[in-house]
C-alpha cells in the first residue's frame, strides 16, 4: 500500500539553527499520527516543510507516492492536503461563514452557492453555525481555533495536518474535538496531529512521532511513547508517566 504522506531525511536549516534533522516518518492511508515534542522540537516546521510553506534545506516529502518536495502550497493543496495554522490566520474583512465557503471554492464547491452550503455543514459539524455571521475578530480564541479547523475541512481533504486546534479548549470541548477528529478518520481522512494535550494524542492516536531538538526522538503507539523513558526525560516527564501509571490511562 502507498503511503498517504512520508518523510525522507527531512531537514530545514535557519541560519545556524538547524529546526528539522533527517526527519523520516510515514503516514499510512487512514491513520491519525500525533507529532509531539517541547517547544521548539520542529513540530510547526515540520508542518510547513511538507505543505510547502517552507522549503526544506535536504530530504523528500511524498504525497501518494508522488515527490511534491519544494512544490508551492496551492499545488499540495490541489492534491487534497490540507492544514490548520497554529497562529489563525483568517480573512480578517469577511464573515465566519465566508471564510469557509472560500475553502470550499478551493475545494469542490461548484458554485458560490454550494460553497456557502458547504460552509453552512462544516460550521454546523465543528460547533460554528451559531456565529456563522460573525466576524474572526468578534471570536474568542478556541473559537478562531475551530474556524481555521473549518477553513481546513472545506478543502475536502484526504489529507488533514493540524497544528494545536485544541489549545484553549476546556476538557468537554477537547473531548468533542477528539470525537470529530475520530469521525474524520472514519470517512477515510488521513490525519496528523501536532498536540501538546496528550490526553487527545491517547484517545485519538494510532501512532505517535516525538520530536526533539528536530529530530525524531521515538516513535510507536500512544503506550509505547508513554513508557518511553527517553520521552519522559525529554518532555513527558516523571510527573506525568507516574499520574498515567496510577490511572491506568492518559
Amino acid at each position: 500500500m502507498t503511503a498517504a504522506l512520508q518523510t525522507i531525511d527531512l531537514s530545514r536549516r535557519f541560519g545556524g539553527l538547524q529546526a528539522l534533522r533527517r526527519v523520516s516518518f510515514t503516514v499510512e492511508p487512514g491513520q491519525i499520527v500525533g507529532v509531539i515534542g517541547p517547544n521548539g522540537a520542529g513540530k510547526s516546521t515540520l508542518v510547513n516543510v511538507i505543505t510547502g510553506h517552507l522549503k526544506p534545506t535536504s530530504g523528500q516529502v511524498h504525497v501518494d507516492g508522488r515527490d511534491v518536495t519544494g512544490a508551492r502550497p496551492w499545488v499540495i493543496a490541489e492534491m487534497g492536503v490540507a492544514r490548520t495554522f497554529q497562529v489563525v490566520k483568517p480573512f480578517r474583512d469577511m464573515t465566519v461563514r465566508e471564510n469557509v465557503a472560500v475553502g470550499a471554492m478551493f475545494g469542490a464547491a461548484s458554485s458560490v452557492a454550494v460553497a456557502m452550503q458547504r460552509a453552512d455543514e462544516i460550521l454546523e459539524r465543528v460547533g460554528l453555525a451559531k456565529r456563522a455571521g460573525f466576524q474572526p475578530r468578534e471570536l474568542p480564541v478556541a473559537d478562531l481555533r475551530r474556524l481555521e479547523l473549518a477553513r481546513a475541512l472545506a478543502l475536502n481533504p484526504r489529507v488533514l495536518l493540524i497544528d494545536e486546534v485544541m489549545a484553549g479548549l476546556r476538557p468537554a470541548e477537547v473531548e468533542a474535538a477528539v470525537q470529530l477528529v475520530l469521525s474524520l478518520k472514519e470517512e477515510g481522512v488521513t490525519i496528523v496531529a501536532v498536540e501538546h494535550v496528550m490526553k487527545a494524542i491517547m484517545a485519538m492516536c494510532d501512532r505517535v512521532c516525538v520530536l526533539h531538538e528536530g529530530a525524531v526522538l521515538s516513535e510507536g503507539s500512544p503506550d509505547e511513547i508513554a513508557s518511553d523513558e527517553r520521552v519522559i526525560g525529554a518532555y513527558l516527564g516523571e510527573r506525568y508517566a507516574r499520574r498515567t501509571a496510577e490511572r491506568g490511562d492518559a
